[in-house]
């Protein structure tokens, strides 16, 4: 059996013009905190926040990510870019996510437009709460000189 992501399913035709409308990152700052952070920090962060459980499941990545985590139904995505290789199909969906604003699952057709913010990825179509205060939360994470958190 295939399996689609509920963005790209014809059952949840609301979840495909949410994900449609999140854009391409837009000049990230390359200085900025969020590329030395960890996928434990910024899951820290929200749970801190109260946005997220901690009861975390960890996702298939390869071929997508270097580590992907669902959490309160949103899933998260990380790519360690030291560690990629150039040629990876990770990096090409990294790459992807960056220069389309979407990425391709496993080059299946079934495209997800998650929000980006350094090396990290959300997609919120499954979580449970406030969707825009998680997604808020997320784009603010390591984006100032203040703690990450």
């Amino acid at each position: 059996m295939f399996w689609r992501h509920p963005c790209v399913c014809g059952r949840h035709a609301g979840f495909r013009a949410a994900c449609a409308a999140v854009p391409a990152a837009q000049a990230e700052d390359p200085d900025a905190p969020v590329w030395n952070e960890t996928m434990d920090s910024l899951l820290a962060c929200l749970e801190e926040k109260g946005l997220i459980s901690g009861e975390r499941l960890t996702l298939a990545s390869d071929g997508l990510c270097s580590l992907a985590v669902s959490e309160s139904g949103a899933e998260f995505y990380w790519w360690d870019l030291d560690a990629l290789d150039k040629d990876s199909a990770e990096y090409a969906a990294y790459e992807s996510l960056k220069t389309e604003g979407s990425i391709d699952l496993f080059n299946s057709g079934s495209l997800i437009s998650p929000a980006s913010n350094g090396p990290f990825a959300l997609l919120t179509t499954g979580y449970t709460g406030d969707v825009d205060a998680l997604t808020d939360a997320f784009m603010a994470f390591g984006q100032s000189e203040t703690k990450a958190g």
